[in-house]
């Protein structure tokens, strides 16, 4: 049963005469009246748009009653002038037959007049400007010299290396334009291709290889030529269309000309059958996506065969076509780039990835002053204003400029919408993600900030290193007391009871400069913190599902280090802004002043919170010490690490400050870079992990944080410490959703609580050692010593991360996603 096709003209951005026209061409319950409403300047603006869309031949074939007597004349014309040039385009096709055959060249004709009469009833209703044949790759020099035997010329126009067809062959004359498109005197040029699909250009292959050996002849109006077999010429249609999509094209002349073949079809047994033998399941698929079109845009109905191709697209294909098939319609009035994210789902490596986005974003060539592109937009004429060419060219480059700054801000959006969309991440997620962000970009700025703070009133790393494991020592302490209060009061009281404790104690900390007081308050810091540790991994669990934990988990942590960056900036800058404007000062310091701003920041993330719903564990469900063969190997896998992420990243700030004297601008700027490297990490991971597994994907970053580790040993250059230190962190982070994953997956679900308890608590311990240790050892032994030391440690946890394949897997556990609320 065909699925109802969406009222398109409603959901596309086009003008109203364009939406009428849509109105009046769809093959189920066409509708006319909106065009015989149209004023004669609306009439004026489609009729233009018709002849550049190829669509003024098939709304001449409408029931014109109620259209204005001047565009039933101008249309009868259009279909006189087309008919009249057919007859031309026998003579130039016979010509040129004769020429390919007396030098032995096979081919076959592809589009044009072979679109008769299955997409359109006769070749005098559809316009053709040239004749495209197709050629086996071989014979193409051939074939061009033949016709260039007989004058043909190639016109002079530089390569297209995406092209399926060699520079255009045109037969010099002395026809001028006169502004009729469907004029018969309008000599033809001639493509010749050697792609039925250019996989090249689009860097993924279709199966398109015994095409040219099924090929048939066939007549039409008198005239005999080679075609595409019927099955495989809808193939190359549909694939036709594909590829414009792909390449932003125009189709809409394409997808009504499927559209009729398929709603003339839908009952046609036999052919499906054959088309169902003949193509195999990857290629119909492939020609399903052109089907979508067709039915989306112009109401056809289809073949139960056809509704299986749609229906085996992949389901991120699918989400892309639901929400971005209209756009196709957009872009003959402005400019968007929607479809590369449809190239994505076909492409299979980063490099391939890589340069279909560069070819997106990213102009190929810019045209010369003397380009006739200068003179168009979007295939429409402007018209000269009568200023020098120069100024003219300026105005091109500063309105392509502005298009094209539009159109990748807009594709870029749009992309992580739609990448958003297809993960169906639900509402009570997206409020633990706003109660998150506040609470992340609170405490980025204070802990960016806060080191340098007491850096300034006379604290040094030793001192450092003390508070950092008196924090440490807190977290442990903190990690069971919390594990045990999510399961007797639930985890969103204890998100509260974080948010508050947090604030009040992260207040004191700025106002109290006492060593002792410090050591006091980072202890209960520490304490309060580690029941944001302990709710998040379940607390996330219980928002997604098992797919989709990877990527929720990465775009928390991505949305958490981009904070990161803007907290840098905003921790390197916010104390001098204060200073200059004598702004709360008085007898505070400027870094006070900000440090209490984080704290306020962090209240704004209350209010979310509040609004979670979250399920409370039942009586059976208790926090029990985890002691699996999997947390027995994971625990200590974990503590090791941690000694690594607990070492240097704490002390990177004042690494910078007194081993590589940089200034506070200079150490936001380098916190900032790694964070936004980091962001693309995280992102990341779930491709890179989702193609290595879990186990091998977090070994692989801990191998490369090791080995960055050695290079920022031996590096004494501020911008080279920066890049390395980015990088080092983006090997770090990268891992840390997937570390929560690995976790979450291999516990029962009413063993989460007492796993994330068990997590903390190993991380805790190893901070509170790696920590007091660090500080002492950076300042007895320097940094290049101490951070060949940690890159060891990182060695061996890869290696006994490496063990834990050796576990046997658990089988998946439900998970509870029916959430109230």
């Amino acid at each position: 049963m065909n699925a109802p096709a969406r009222d398109i003209e409603k959901i596309a951005h086009v003008p109203h005469e364009v939406a009428a026209l849509l109105s009046a061409l769809r093959l189920s319950d066409p509708d006319l009246a909106p065009l015989r409403r149209l004023s004669d300047d609306e009439w004026k603006s489609l009729l233009a748009f018709c002849d550049i869309a190829h669509l003024a031949l098939p709304l001449a074939q409408l029931s014109m009653d109620g259209f204005p007597c001047w565009v039933v004349e101008r249309l009868q014309t259009n279909l006189a002038d087309n008919a009249q040039r057919f007859e031309r385009i026998k003579d130039v096709y016979r010509e040129a037959a004769e020429a390919l055959h007396g030098s032995g060249v096979e081919h076959i004709v592809i589009k044009g007049f072979t679109q008769a009469p299955n997409y359109v009833a006769s070749p005098r209703l559809r316009s053709q400007s040239d004749l495209d044949l197709f050629c086996p790759p071989g014979q193409v020099a051939a074939a061009q010299a033949a016709l260039e035997a007989i004058g043909y010329s190639s016109a002079q126009s530089p390569r297209d290396g995406r092209a399926d067809h060699v520079p255009a062959l045109v037969r010099p004359g002395k026809w001028e334009w006169k502004g009729n498109p469907y004029d018969p005197e309008m000599p033809l040029g001639i493509d010749l291709h050697f792609y039925l699909w250019n996989e090249p250009a689009a860097l993924f292959s279709v199966p398109v290889n015994g095409f040219w050996e099924r090929r048939v002849t066939r007549a039409v109006e008198g005239l005999t030529f080679s075609a595409l077999h019927p099955v495989d010429q809808l193939g190359y249609l549909a694939l036709h269309i594909l590829r414009n999509i792909l390449r932003g094209d125009w189709i809409i002349h394409l997808v009504r000309e499927l559209a009729v073949f398929l709603h003339a079809h839908a009952s046609d047994d036999v052919f499906w059958a054959k088309w169902a033998e003949m193509h195999d399941a990857s290629l119909r698929a492939f020609e399903g996506i052109a089907f979508y079109y067709a039915r989306d845009w112009f109401g056809c109905e289809l073949h139960l065969q056809a509704e299986n191709a749609i229906a085996s697209l992949h389901p991120s294909q699918l989400q892309w076509l639901n929400r971005f098939s209209s756009t196709g319609l957009e872009n003959m009035f402005r400019q968007n780039k929607d479809a590369v994210w449809l190239h994505m789902t076909f492409l299979s490596s980063a490099r391939e990835r890589g340069t279909i986005l560069k070819r997106a974003f990213f102009p190929a060539q810019i045209s010369s002053v003397d380009s006739p592109a200068v003179q168009t937009r979007n295939k429409r004429r402007v018209q000269s204003n009568g200023n020098h060419r120069w100024l003219q060219y300026i105005a091109y480059l500063g309105a392509r400029s502005n298009t094209y700054a539009r159109a990748d801000l807009s594709a870029l959006w749009r992309g992580f919408q739609w990448w958003f969309s297809r993960h169906q991440l639900s509402p009570q997620f997206l409020l633990f993600l706003a109660s998150s962000f506040f609470f992340n970009l609170g405490l980025s700025i204070y802990f960016f900030l806060f080191n340098l703070f007491l850096i300034s009133n006379g604290y040094t790393e030793r001192n450092l290193g003390l508070i950092t494991s008196a924090m440490a020592a807190g977290s442990l302490a903190g990690a069971i007391p919390a594990g045990r209060l999510v399961q007797r009061i639930g985890l969103r009281p204890v998100l509260l009871t974080c948010f508050c404790s947090a604030i009040a104690i992260s207040s004191m900390r700025a106002l109290l400069l006492s060593f002792t007081a410090q050591l006091a308050l980072a202890f209960l810091a520490g304490f309060t913190l580690s029941a944001w540790a302990v709710c998040l991994s379940p607390a996330v669990a219980q928002l997604t599902s098992e797919k989709q934990r990877p990527t929720a988990f990465s775009l928390l942590f991505a949305v958490g280090i981009g904070l990161g960056a803007v907290g840098g900036m905003a921790g390197s800058r916010l104390p001098d802004w204060f200073t200059q404007h004598h702004l709360f000062l008085h007898s505070r310091q400027p870094a006070q002043i900000v440090l209490l701003l984080s704290c306020g920041i962090v209240a704004l993330g209350i209010w979310p919170a509040t609004r979670l719903r979250f399920v409370r564990a039942t009586a059976t469900q208790r926090l029990r010490p985890a002691l699996s063969p999997f947390l027995l190997r994971y625990l200590p896998a974990i503590f090791v690490w941690s000694l690594v992420t607990g070492s240097f990243s704490p002390l990177a700030n004042v690494y910078f400050a007194r081993h590589l004297h940089m200034t506070m601008h200079q150490i936001g700027n380098a916190f900032s870079i790694s964070q936004v490297v980091q962001i693309a990490a995280v992102l990341a991971a779930p491709i890179l992990f989702r193609r290595w597994g879990l186990i091998t994907g977090i070994v692989s970053t801990q191998i490369a944080a090791s080995l960055v580790l050695l290079i920022l040993a031996s590096i004494s250059h501020p911008l080279a410490a920066t890049a390395a230190y980015a990088v080092f962190c983006a090997f770090q982070w990268m891992n840390e959703p997937c570390l929560y994953s690995l976790l979450m997956n291999m516990v029962p679900s009413e063993e989460r609580g007492g796993a994330s308890a068990s997590n903390s608590l190993a991380i805790s311990t190893s901070q509170i050692i790696a920590a007091a240790l660090a500080g002492q050892a950076f300042a007895r032994y320097g940094y290049p010593s101490v951070l060949r030391a940690i890159a060891l440690f990182a060695l061996l946890a890869a290696t006994l991360f490496w063990n834990l394949q050796k576990t046997p897997h658990r089988k998946s556990v439900p998970v509870l996603d029916d959430i109230p609320g």
